[in-house]
């Protein structure tokens, strides 16, 4: 399980467009929440999963920190969008408001259900990826994603979870 983590609404309207320009129709297969985000506009979750290669979680895109202190009033909340996937977690529609600092609900607002995210091939994913890549407005340097060539340059555990199940 993927999940593509937008933190501002402007963010969200720009990464939603690369992806649509590159992979037309492919953000429709997947669902998608409105989350509190880190001001009162809010962000989005995108739901999907990989089963050819596990996504990890990890930071994509940032903004400066001046820019934090002008968003959000804290110029250490710097993620402006982040994959969640192996090793993260998110809240998710049906919890309590209480779960976020804001008080703000998690609304699911598009596609399936996030029960049932669509299975995507690792070039989709890295649509996501890169696209949210393409974004990072810090000065710090966030590397493209390519990928392996073919399957001899798969990583150890992305080899072993392509071809083993839980009961092996």
């Amino acid at each position: 399980l993927g999940i593509i983590d937008i933190e501002f609404l402007d963010f969200w309207d720009a990464w939603s467009e690369l992806v649509e320009q590159q992979e037309p129709g492919l953000l429709a297969r997947c669902p998608v929440v409105r989350t509190p985000g880190k001001d009162e506009n809010g962000g989005r979750h995108v739901y999907f999963r990989c089963p050819e290669a596990a996504p990890a979680s990890r930071k994509l895109a940032r903004i400066t920190k001046e820019s934090a202190a002008i968003r959000t009033g804290d110029k250490g909340k710097t993620t402006a969008i982040e994959i969640k996937g192996e090793g993260g977690q998110v809240l998710a529609p049906g919890c309590p408001a209480i779960c976020h600092e804001s008080r703000r609900l998690y609304q699911h607002i598009a596609g399936p259900p996030i029960t049932e995210p669509p299975a995507l091939t690792v070039d989709d994913a890295r649509v996501f990826i890169n696209a949210a890549r393409a974004l990072n407005g810090n000065d710090e340097k966030i590397r493209v994603e390519t990928g392996p060539k073919d399957e001899s340059c798969l990583r150890p555990g992305d080899d072993f979870n392509r071809r083993a199940t839980w009961n092996e």
